[in-house]
């Protein structure tokens, strides 16, 4: 499923990431009540839109404040999105 966004003139489509990328993500970002460790927030926010967006980092690292900021918010939406259908199967 993909979902394409318009951030400030510019289109990113945002893709289901593969089930170990979603692992991966949650083992190391993550707490055990599934809240994010607040010492990694900006490192996870720069591999969340690397998953959902397929951006490169020196990419994200260049984006403006407003669009990397719509981007995480987009991308973990998205990711909560992709979940909500999976339990509802």
């Amino acid at each position: 499923m993909e979902k394409k966004v318009t951030i400030n003139g510019r289109e990113f489509t945002a893709r289901e990431p593969a089930g170990y990328e979603v692992d991966k993500f949650i083992v190391e970002f993550l707490d055990d009540n599934l809240q994010p460790i607040k010492e990694k927030i900006p490192e996870a926010n720069v591999a969340l839109i690397k998953m959902v967006f397929g951006l490169g980092e020196e990419e994200i690292k260049q984006l403006p404040n407003s669009v990397y900021r719509k981007l995480t918010e987009v991308a973990g939406n998205y990711i909560a999105g992709l979940s909500e259908g999976e339990q509802k199967k």
